[in-house]
């Protein structure tokens, strides 16, 4: 049989055992504790610079898309600007062309109009008609005429603007 003495001794060796224990467990969970702030710590340290790093490494490709999206758009307008010079300096081309088709037909017109025209006017202003000859002779004389005073002559030198 155990006696009260051994009991309480017993009891006190427990009690200082447990409170070694507990002690032990206190140290024990502060140290960890330091150890899982102090691995927190350097996560975190880790996620913000693999963040900024990150960060950078897309703003430089962001960078480097916008440079390449701004060349493409330069390239893009300057040679929509070019197709566009060159359609408007055909078209130019094309509306010379045409007045000057336009203005050959019609002075074709006044050519052979003017024989019949001139003849008519003698007719009635002079009271008789006029020769073959003098009716070519007055054709000359007016439209050498007519050259002298630029009715014939263009406002636009087609070669000047063909280039």
């Amino acid at each position: 049989m155990v006696t009260d003495a051994v009991r309480e001794e017993m009891d006190r060796s427990f009690s200082r055992a447990i409170r070694k224990n507990e002690e032990h467990i206190g140290t024990m969970m502060q140290r960890l504790s330091e150890e899982n702030e102090a691995f927190a710590d350097n996560l975190r340290q880790q996620f913000t610079d693999e963040s900024a790093r990150l960060m950078k490494a897309l703003s430089w490709q962001n960078e480097q898309e916008v440079k390449s999206f701004v060349e493409d758009l330069k390239g893009r307008t300057v040679q929509t600007h070019s197709d566009m010079e060159k359609t408007l300096q055909e078209s130019f081309n094309k509306a010379l062309l045409e007045v000057e088709s336009y203005k050959k037909k019609r002075l074709d017109e006044v050519e052979q109009s003017l024989p019949t025209l001139l003849l008519n006017i003698s007719k009635e202003f002079l009271g008789r008609v006029i020769t073959v000859p003098e009716h070519e002779k007055l054709v000359f004389e007016s439209l050498e005429q007519a050259k002298k005073e630029g009715v014939f002559s263009s406002s636009v030198d087609s070669k000047t603007v063909r280039q």
